[in-house]
């Protein structure tokens, strides 16, 4: 066999064939190489840029010549209406106090992340920072306020002018002809007025989504409250009156929008006090010494007798009412209740002291006493509440559960108690 011969390849990477290439020249002032299809491409976006321009400077000329008398601060208000902000949830965190000047009158509410304050000084929007975002001093007179995930109501109770609030800016406001009794708003941004009327003694004014009247429900009879079901679709009139020297409660369900009475319940013997709406659509009814559940079709679903001096403090969240009920006419021992939105008793409790207020959110109940601040937080399951309490430090106007804990509103400032975050 002839002996193979070891020739070097001509792909060999030894170091000497390396040296040996000649060097690989590279033209550096060659120009790059033009696509001509995305220059034109380029030369006609340019182009639309500029007509764009000019179409917008004729557009704002016409309008101003020819529209002028429509652009006003209310049509300006009606466009920012729908601006929402990032946050929806029901919960504040303070990185401290929120600090403010005692007032007058005061109202709170919890508005996406924002603590509003109401009293004589005017309704002010404060950031968890404790740094004003709004203040409007057109509402200064004993401003109640209701907050929902779209908009924030405010009325000035026994006076005459109402607003409504996105975060930014009023998108809504009304100075009626006579005294304002109250409000509610839903999350669907549909919200009703209750005012005197000289025709027929009360009346509801129900407002739509773009913030028109859609129904007005006039009664001769005391409207004490009103409630809007979150998706807007139904509202609900709760009103008194007195026949042959007793009392009687009035519920009337209506659809929004609509002026005929869905259904209509009368209730003798009992005073009423305020009407909510839980997020599944039921209705529960609040009155001296009772408490009425109420279902989607209208017909009521449950009666419970407090059974004892009445009802002293109620909360409604968004499947659950707490209700304090006082069991003597010193008021230092109290009952304790909870309830899912078709009136069953999910917790009962004695609570050996004198309870001012009381807030619940996610089957956690807070509760005010004069010298500590409660939490129960109740398990459902087992019908049991874990309780702790922390030291209250007094002057406490109104108490707001949030999502990460219990917002303590006092006369000169606000901080978060239980914090959960």
């Amino acid at each position: 066999m002839p002996e193979r011969k070891n020739t070097p390849s001509s792909h060999s990477h030894s170091p000497n064939n390396l040296r040996n290439h000649a060097p690989v020249k590279i033209n550096t002032h060659q120009p790059p190489q033009v696509n001509q299809y995305y220059i034109k491409i380029a030369n006609k976006f340019n182009a639309a840029k500029y007509i764009s321009f000019v179409f917008l400077a004729c557009f704002i000329v016409l309008m101003l010549a020819f529209f002028r008398d429509e652009i006003t601060y209310d049509n300006f208000r009606y466009l920012i209406k729908d601006i929402q902000a990032p946050s929806m949830s029901e919960q504040i965190n303070l990185i401290s106090k929120i600090k403010y000047e005692p007032g007058q009158n005061q109202s709170f509410a919890l508005y996406h992340g924002d603590l509003i304050l109401a009293d004589n000084l005017g309704l002010t929007f404060y950031n968890s920072n404790g740094n004003t975002v709004l203040h409007d001093t057109n509402m200064s007179m004993n401003t109640k306020l209701e907050a929902s995930s779209k908009y924030l109501l405010a009325y000035e109770l026994g006076e005459k002018k109402a607003a409504v609030y996105n975060p930014f800016a009023c998108v809504w406001s009304e100075t009626f002809d006579y005294q304002i009794l109250g409000g509610d708003i839903s999350d669907s941004g549909v919200f009703a007025i209750i005012t005197k009327s000289r025709e027929y003694g009360y009346e509801v004014l129900c407002y739509n989504k773009s913030l028109k009247i859609s129904a007005r429900y006039y009664k001769d009879k005391y409207i004490i409250d009103t409630s809007i079901r979150e998706d807007g679709g139904e509202i609900a009139i709760l009103s008194a009156d007195s026949e042959n020297g007793g009392v009687y409660t009035e519920i009337m369900i209506c659809e929004s929008g609509s002026e005929v009475a869905k259904k209509t319940h009368r209730i003798d013997g009992i005073f009423p006090i305020a009407i909510e709406y839980f997020d599944d659509g039921n209705i529960v009814v609040v009155c001296d010494s009772e408490l009425i559940f109420i279902g989607t079709d209208g017909e009521i679903l449950r009666r419970y007798d407090s059974v004892g001096m009445g009802i002293s403090s109620v909360s409604v969240s968004e499947n659950e009412i707490a209700a304090v009920c006082n069991t003597n006419i010193v008021g230092n021992e109290n009952l304790l209740l909870l309830f899912e939105t078709q009136g069953n008793l999910l917790y009962n409790s004695t609570v050996k002291s004198r309870i001012t207020d009381v807030s619940l959110k996610n089957h956690n109940i807070y509760m005010t006493a004069p010298d500590k601040l409660y939490k129960y937080a109740v398990d459902i399951e087992t019908g049991t509440a874990e309780i702790s309490d922390e030291v209250n430090v007094g002057n406490i106007v109104k108490l707001i559960a949030a999502d990460n804990g219990l917002l303590v509103c006092t006369n000169n400032a606000a901080y978060l108690a239980f914090a959960n975050y």
